[in-house]
């Protein structure tokens, strides 16, 4: 039997081939991957960063209307012959609009839980910017039962926010109390609670994966297969 005659490559060509494979096909799926993941961290860093700039705004405001440090808007309005527009009022309005930027950007690139997440937060903590509203209009004079009524409804609000199982909810009930010094505390420790419902969004944003971004094995993956 004639001997089989090995076919032998020239290490050059092999060379040749190999570096083809790797500049034409695995090198432009880890370049992918490595800019998308760069990308990915920049869109979450970004949209945790707005989230925390406009809920600090919205704390400020709410704490300073449940104080009363804005209650002399009614005395500017009767000397302008304006509208009574509190500070609370003013941040609840700005609030809705941050809600449906960082909304429709969540919704385009993260999973339900992320969106649902940050949904519950964001209509509780509106939900504390309006029971400030209506305490800078009463800080001086009784809360009237219609008031204690939209204020009820507005807790039942609040207290969907993630991590409710873990609130201090020893000043629920002063939200429609007639003390308004309990009303002011009892606005300052639910946004302490908002502050740790915030970090709850803010890690199921850094957990989660954008869509539109090669940045697992499985994308990689993808990535290679034609």
């Amino acid at each position: 039997m004639a001997a089989i005659r090995r076919i032998r490559f020239p290490k050059s060509l092999v060379l040749t081939v190999v570096g083809a494979l790797f500049t034409l096909w695995l090198l432009p799926a880890f370049t992918r991957q490595w800019e998308d993941r760069q990308k990915a961290r920049e869109l979450q860093a970004s949209l945790i960063e707005e989230i925390a700039v406009a809920s600090s705004e919205a704390e400020a405001a709410a704490e300073a209307g449940a104080s009363g440090l804005d209650a002399d808007s009614e005395a500017i309005a009767a000397a302008t012959a304006g509208a009574i527009v509190t500070d609370a009022q003013v941040a609840w309005e700005k609030w809705q609009v941050e809600q449906n930027k960082v909304d429709a950007r969540l919704r385009a690139y993260f999973e339900a839980n992320v969106v649902d997440a940050w949904t519950r937060y964001a209509n509780a903590q509106s939900s504390v910017l309006a029971i400030a509203a209506i305490d800078s209009d009463y800080a001086t004079k009784p809360l009237p039962t219609f008031a204690a009524s939209v204020i009820q409804t507005h807790i039942d609000e609040l207290l969907k926010a993630p991590g409710i199982e873990v609130w201090t909810l020893k000043f629920i009930d002063d939200f429609a109390g007639q003390d308004p010094s309990l009303r002011e505390l009892a606005i300052t420790y639910a946004q302490d609670d908002l502050t740790n419902s915030r970090t709850i969004v803010t890690e199921s944003i850094l957990a989660d994966s954008p869509r539109g971004f090669s940045t697992s094995r499985a994308d990689l993956l993808s990535d290679l297969l034609p």
